[in-house]
């Protein structure tokens, strides 16, 4: 088996990327939003003076009330009530099914 697609962006990473096995095939783009993560695989010095460290990825998408496009509280809550809901009742039809 291989790793074809790694992406640890926006996960507060720190510390060296590492270089060995596969991860030595991975760019930096794989590694976006950290900035306390030395990407050494760039070719560029990760020393303690001047670490490198990535910029955070812009995101070109205008959204006007700011969602990075996760889920809100509000939704999660109604699709846990429902799911909830919906469990419960088939656990009660099994039941009646048999008894």
């Amino acid at each position: 088996y291989s790793l074809e697609i790694f992406n640890v962006s926006y996960n507060s990473l720190t510390g060296m990327t590492p270089e060995t096995g596969q991860f030595g095939h991975f760019d930096e783009t794989s590694y976006y939003g950290n900035p306390g993560l030395c990407v050494s695989l760039v070719n560029k010095s990760c020393g303690p003076d001047l670490p490198n460290v990535l910029p955070p990825l812009t995101n070109n998408t205008s959204d006007k009330d700011g969602d990075r496009g996760g889920l809100d509280m509000e939704d999660f809550l109604w699709s846990f009530g429902v799911t909830s809901v919906v469990a419960f009742l088939a656990t009660i039809a099994v039941l009646a099914i048999n008894p």
